[in-house]
């Protein structure tokens, strides 16, 4: 099975052979598709890949903004590593109950 778009009728649906109805930009996992692996859907692909690219220059402006301010390369490496380091363990403390117990969500 892999993602497809149904095909556009009136008032903004799709309407795909497999019987499957969506939104007008919304896509569905087709089971009439012919692949027999489940690919990843297209647009949370592109999603992911400009969002690695965004952390990659953010990580680069952090760099260099140190070393503008007078860091040396290794102390400016470490303030990108505490960066990243603050940013995921807060949101991963922030998932967690009194207890230290990680919450449903």
């Amino acid at each position: 099975m892999k993602y497809a778009w149904g095909e556009l009728k009136n008032g903004g649906i799709r309407i795909c052979p497999c019987g499957e109805v969506t939104l007008e930009d919304d896509m569905h996992l087709c089971s009439l598709t012919e692949e027999p692996k489940m690919t990843a859907n297209p647009i949370n692909s592109i999603e992911d890949r400009n969002t690695w690219i965004d952390f990659g220059r953010q990580a680069y402006l952090i760099f260099l903004g140190a070393q503008e301010e007078g860091a040396s390369e290794p102390d400016a490496i470490k303030m990108v590593s505490a960066f990243y380091k603050g940013m995921f363990v807060g949101a991963a403390e922030a998932n967690q109950d009194e207890e230290g117990e990680k919450k449903d969500v």
